[in-house]
């Protein structure tokens, strides 16, 4: 009888679509690239595009990924436009910036406040 095989990885501090995210941390800017002559539009797409792309080279589709918190500032709606590109069972945690991620449930495999494991 085969098994299913998967990783799990926790994450947490994605802050996609977090315009002043890449003011506060130069080492997040020099990662990816991002220089001081982008448009903020840009900065913005290069920083998602980075998030997701590392992301899905790490992830695997059978893969479970416990988010402990901060996923997004987008709006709803372009919240979902990132989690529908990212691979893998998404569980959240819920953080203090989650605000978008409400109406997305059905996005993520659990979603609470707090998550015991045994």
């Amino acid at each position: 009888m085969g098994t299913n095989k998967y990783n799990i990885w926790f994450c947490s501090d994605l802050h996609v679509h977090h315009r002043n995210i890449l003011k506060f941390q130069k080492n997040r800017r020099e990662t990816i690239g991002i220089t001081d002559d982008m448009s903020e539009t840009e900065m913005m797409y290069k920083h998602n595009e980075y998030i997701i792309n590392m992301w899905n080279m790490t992830v695997k589709k059978e893969d479970h990924v416990y988010i402990l918190g901060d996923v997004s500032f987008g709006s709803t709606e372009e919240t979902r436009k990132i989690l529908e590109r990212l691979r893998g069972h998404k569980h959240l945690i819920v953080g203090n910036h989650d605000k978008s991620c409400k109406g997305l449930e059905n996005y993520f495999e659990s979603v609470s406040q707090i998550k015991e494991f045994p």
